[in-house]
């Protein structure tokens, strides 16, 4: 399963995604808190912050297509239960990888 990982309270997510490789996509939330998306093929991390530090976070590494199919579909529709209504987790998610 997913791995809790330990990392800053800050963070700059835009370098930090850049050292990684990975996409960004930032998701309002209904309790006012946001969490990011950074992914890639095979990498995708949460992070949950509210008030500008990080709360909670996850990251998972899939190098099978298949598997990384399957948990991403699981963790958008999770976050898209949290989201503030109006916002299209999926959407903004394959926006970012657009980019």
């Amino acid at each position: 399963m997913a791995c809790v990982q330990r990392i800053s309270p800050r963070i700059d997510f835009t370098k930090y995604a850049a050292k990684k490789g990975l996409n960004v996509a930032t998701i309002p939330l209904k309790d006012k808190s946001t969490v990011k998306i950074l992914s890639n093929d095979t990498k995708f991390e949460e992070y949950y912050l509210k008030n500008g530090e990080v709360i909670n976070s996850m990251k998972k590494d899939l190098p099978k297509f298949e598997d990384f199919s399957i948990f991403v579909a699981d963790r958008l529709a999770n976050i898209q239960e949290n989201a503030v209504k109006g916002i299209n987790v999926v959407a903004e998610w394959t926006k970012s990888l657009m980019k």
